[in-house]
């Protein structure tokens, strides 16, 4: 899970990454990769990913 503060420019700024291929290689068969390439532990790194949906939260 991403917050906007994380990846608005103005904020946190930090880089997130949604990946269909990996080194020319398309990603069809596993499916979309996503990560936040600045995390130092790699906790987010997502496989498979089905869909994506950006929520607003509170006002």
């Amino acid at each position: 899970m991403l917050s906007w503060p994380e990846i608005d420019p103005g904020f946190g700024g930090k880089e997130v990454l949604l990946a269909d291929s990996q080194d020319g290689v398309g990603l069809d068969s596993e499916g979309p990769r996503l990560t936040a390439p600045g995390d130092v532990k790699g906790g987010r790194y997502v496989f498979g990913v089905v869909s994506v949906t950006p929520i607003k939260v509170g006002d």
